[in-house]
């Protein structure tokens, strides 16, 4: 703000000069580069389905996680063991756990352990 006096008065010429030219287009810039980043996680997802056959019973158009999860469940539900499955699924995509547990006591040790990945835990 300049104040001016004229006349007796006080005149006031008021300016933004916040942000400047140069700081704005650093806003800009960084705003342009969250999304870029926001764009590239989002096109890096593996959306692509797949389809699964477990011991005659087919499963279509499932997302890895869900294929995941029906591929378990029907080795379990065909007796199958959990050494047979480590056989299938490789063990960095596995939670290890040691002991005879209930599904409570799993889903508290996926809570207590939780890291984001998927390395095995005991």
């Amino acid at each position: 703000m300049q104040p001016y006096e004229l006349d007796g008065q006080v005149l006031v010429d008021v300016q933004t000069i916040i942000p400047i030219r140069e700081a704005a287009d650093f806003q800009v810039r960084i705003r342009e580069k969250k999304q870029r980043e926001r764009e590239s996680r989002q096109s890096s997802r593996d959306t692509s389905k797949q389809d699964l056959t477990v011991a005659g019973k087919q499963f279509s158009g499932l997302y890895k996680r869900n294929m995941m999860f029906h591929l378990v469940a029907e080795m379990f539900g065909n007796g199958g063991s959990p050494e047979q499955i480590r056989e299938v699924i490789p063990e960095s995509k596995l939670l290890v756990f040691q002991g005879i547990l209930d599904s409570e006591q799993v889903q508290e040790r996926i809570r207590r352990n939780d890291r984001g990945g998927r390395a095995p835990l005991t």
